[in-house]
């Protein structure tokens, strides 16, 4: 049986978890090296030499989607400066000067953070559960920054501290930012390492630091941070931030911080603390408390008034979706747009050259999982009724295109059915 998207982003984020967790421990090893902005800088130009050497062989059409989207590429450029140049900067600075166990939980509060920019960018609706279990984040988060005394932090460690959550604010408008346009993960990465690794050298001329050898704890690291992290272990986070939705995502990632503990315990001699269990009871409970929520299809906030019908944004269903037809549609700002029950049966009942008329009309794809799209595939119908469980013989209509253009062809479709509107110009058809 195949494995579905859906599946395989679990698959993948259950990995990440485990490399997350060793990530502080190698950015200490590195820095403590070579510096900072030496160690990331090899550490950028290992990665960026990797994910170029996948783009070119198999993405590079892919990549030449990203370049002639202006937006798209300017947004992910913007974000590679975010999440890989200022959060890897300020998150080993936080490490050199505190612990590896303090800054990594620090840094991973970011899921904290992508709330109010989860509506504002991709327009989905932030549920109850969502906030609550991202409350539970909080309270792991708290405990951990008093180290259990639940008083007051260490005042040392303080402008450190200010500057990892800062990092932590970067990588959440990052990451939402990247939820906001769809492209291939390779080439996506490739831009992200790439501008990273443009910065670090500007900093290292800017800092003086002289470009020295690699000590074995410094190769292990840049290859660990370079090899593993920042190449193909983004590429894996990315999948699984598609895939799935953003806040279970970073539910997830608040599993790391605790990894880290137990790992550091073991590598770097830290004490392992009854708090630290806390920790992990309290990030698991905000887990079960996310997934309790009645639909995981995250809910859109439309632009467009009039429309009746609930519209779920399924663009992570199309993820792995090679077709030159549906890539096109959907690479950028384009995104997978969906509404059941009544308007969408009804849609069925259209005839055919009505249905490619509205097509035609907005510029986008049209289907139901009854009569999808050729190009659509059956893990791909599958993932979409399962995230919003749709019920046997339920009906599932969907748009792909640009957003506010297929809202658009679905309100003219509600329209249509209701008071029988015609396509081309809006007046009541007296057929």
């Amino acid at each position: 049986m195949a494995i579905t998207p859906r599946s395989k982003g679990y698959i993948l984020l259950s990995l990440i978890i485990v490399e997350l967790a060793f990530w502080p421990i190698f950015f200490d090893i590195g820095s403590g090296a070579l510096g900072m902005p030496l160690f990331l800088f090899y550490s950028f130009v290992l990665s960026t030499a990797i994910l170029a050497a996948i783009v070119i062989s198999k993405r590079k059409e892919e990549f030449r989607q990203i370049a002639k989207r202006k937006k798209t590429l300017y947004t992910l450029a913007v974000s590679g400066f975010l999440n890989a140049f200022l959060s890897a900067a300020l998150l080993t600075l936080g490490i050199m000067h505190t612990s590896a166990s303090l800054a990594g939980v620090v840094y991973r509060s970011w899921p904290l953070l992508m709330v109010p920019f989860i509506p504002l960018v991709v327009r989905t609706k932030v549920n109850k559960y969502q906030i609550a279990s991202l409350l539970m984040g909080f309270v792991a988060l708290y405990i951990a920054l008093t180290q259990g005394m639940l008083i007051s932090i260490n005042m040392a460690y303080a402008p450190y501290i200010v500057l990892l959550f800062i990092a932590a604010l970067a990588v959440a408008l990052s990451n939402v930012l990247i939820k906001s346009q769809n492209a291939d993960v390779y080439a996506q990465n490739l831009i992200f390492d790439s501008v990273a690794a443009v910065s670090f050298f500007a900093l290292v001329i800017a800092t003086g630091a002289h470009f020295t050898g690699l000590t074995f704890n410094a190769l292990i690291a840049v290859l660990f941070t370079g090899g593993i992290a920042y190449s193909i272990g983004s590429v894996f986070f990315y999948y699984s931030l598609k895939t799935l939705e953003p806040t279970i995502v970073g539910n997830a990632m608040l599993l790391v911080p605790f990894l880290t503990f137990v790992f550091s315990a073991v590598f770097l001699g830290e004490q392992i603390y009854l708090y630290y269990i806390l920790l992990g009871l309290v990030v698991v409970s905000g887990i079960v408390i996310q997934r309790m929520a009645p639909s995981k299809a995250p809910e859109r906030v439309p632009k467009i008034n009039g429309l009746t019908s609930t519209i779920f944004d399924l663009t992570s269903a199309f993820a792995d979706n090679r077709s030159p037809e549906i890539y096109e549609y959907i690479t950028g700002s384009g995104r997978a747009l969906a509404v059941k029950g009544g308007t969408a049966e009804a849609y069925e009942g259209l005839g055919e050259e009505e249905k490619k008329e509205v097509a035609r009309k907005y510029g986008c794809i049209i289907f139901t999982n009854k009569n999808p799209h050729s190009s659509v595939a059956a893990e791909e119908i599958k993932f979409m009724s399962d995230i919003l469980g749709l019920g046997d013989g339920e009906t599932l209509l969907v748009g792909i295109g640009e957003p506010s253009k297929v809202e658009e062809a679905m309100k003219e479709i509600d329209m249509r059915i209701r008071g029988n509107v015609n396509f081309d110009d809006g007046s009541k058809n007296t057929r």
